[in-house]
């Protein structure tokens, strides 16, 4: 029987993008397989306010040290305040002594979260792609499993992509923080490397495990079908399929070229195939660049403009003959689902996991993509629909085989004894 009867799960971004919604749905239902429906759940999340009508049977609160203030300014000063209360209170309680009046200086919801913290068995960090320098927010998501540790809470990495990671400090923070946990699972070999060549983490902490949408089994494609129609397509007709990412911190001349160039190559391939194209929605911050992508393409690019449930989007997806994504996730819905797709990379972790796929020919560099070369290729995969398709499951199925899920490694770990 296990010892953990309460856990919490941190750095959950969640419902905002259909990406996370998929990951912490994947790990709560691998958490309720292994520890049982009734082991109580309570998550630090982004967005709580959403969770809670999200994943209504977690508790929800706010992550440590998160500000909530409007004004970009105001939001920094209160952060750092939250962090270095929270930090000199948990550093105390590691010493052996507890200031529990010095939490009145954090607001209640702040202090809710230590307090959940405190409670719990077991710290997780979510699955995704929240430790690497190219996420604004990896030091504040490595500073929750910081303050896990000072409150000697045991903490595992539930499957993500870690690195890279520059700089000195940054590097050697991580580095400690992690080769204090129970366990890491990673979701690609590049992160397994990266642990060990760039943090000097033991062999033995780590486990390479699939990417936990893979896992995600809920799809309804009945709904699906009914929303294709209401935008205009025929869903009982060939339609290509694209998702597109809106960063607002590249410079402007660069997701403007990176609009025009996907303008030009869904236009290439509506015209290549003779079929319509739909842009669909993971995350809701995407929109606007679809919307002036959808312009500067013309006729029959059309966007889905509503943030719809995680089951109608993957229904959607698995409907496109070929798709192509900017965003990981919507990729791998398709490719769970067999269907020919291409990746417009902008990290390693489409990198790494399409090259453990055993596909990394269909990884290509959002930068410096030829829309004319892709255009053509999709004209192939549409032209050559069946044989693509079969290949793609063929390796699919053998990469399943080959990075077991989740929930058979957690097993595994609690046999042995390692957690």
């Amino acid at each position: 029987m296990s010892v953990y009867k309460k856990i919490i799960i941190v750095n959950v971004f969640g419902r905002t993008n259909a990406g996370d919604a998929a990951l912490i749905e994947s790990l709560v239902n691998s958490l309720q397989a292994v520890f049982g429906k009734d082991i109580k759940m309570a998550g630090l999340a982004v967005f709580d306010e959403l969770e809670k009508t999200h994943l209504p049977e977690i508790e929800w609160y706010q992550r440590i040290g998160a500000s909530q203030r409007e004004r970009l300014i105001t939001k920094y000063i209160f952060s750092i305040f939250y962090i270095a209360v929270s930090f000199f209170y948990a550093l105390m309680t590691r010493l052996g002594c507890r200031y529990q009046k010095m939490l009145i200086l954090l607001p209640k919801k702040q202090r809710e979260s230590i307090h959940v913290m405190e409670e719990s068995d077991i710290v997780i960090s979510c699955p995704g792609g929240y430790f690497g320098d190219w996420n604004k927010s990896f030091l504040l998501n490595a500073y929750q499993l910081l303050i896990a540790l000072l409150l000697n809470k045991p903490f595992i990495l539930a499957p993500q992509t870690i690195g890279p990671i520059s700089g000195y400090i940054p590097k050697n923070f991580l580095a400690y923080i992690f080769k204090n946990s129970k366990h890491i699972y990673v979701r690609e070999t590049i992160s397994a490397n990266f642990l060990k060549s760039k943090l000097k983490i033991s062999e033995s902490k780590i486990s390479l495990a699939q990417d936990m949408a893979f896992s995600h089994s809920k799809i309804d494609k009945k709904i699906a079908r009914a929303t294709i129609a209401e935008l205009g397509i025929d869903p009982t007709k060939p339609f290509l399929g694209c998702s597109v990412v809106y960063w607002p911190f590249y410079r402007k001349d660069v997701k403007s070229m990176y609009e025009k160039k996907v303008a030009k190559f869904l236009a290439l391939s509506r015209d290549l195939c003779s079929m319509p194209i739909l842009i669909v929605n993971q995350v809701n911050t995407d929109i606007q660049s679809a919307l002036r992508i959808s312009a500067l393409a013309g006729k029959n690019v059309i966007v889905d403009i509503k943030l719809r449930d995680l089951s109608v989007v993957k229904g959607m997806i698995s409907m496109c003959k070929v798709f192509v994504g900017s965003r990981l996730h919507s990729s791998i819905f398709a490719l769970n689902e067999y269907v020919p797709t291409y990746v417009l990379s902008y990290n390693y972790k489409a990198e790494g996991i399409l090259n453990d796929i055993g596909i990394s020919d269909r990884c290509i560099n959002r930068a410096s993509f030829n829309p004319d070369a892709l255009s053509r290729k999709i004209k192939y995969d549409c032209d050559h629909f069946d044989d693509v398709s079969t290949y793609i499951k063929t390796l699919i199925s053998a990469y399943k085989a080959k990075y077991p899920d989740f929930t058979t490694l957690l097993n595994n770990s609690l046999k042995e004894g390692s957690l």
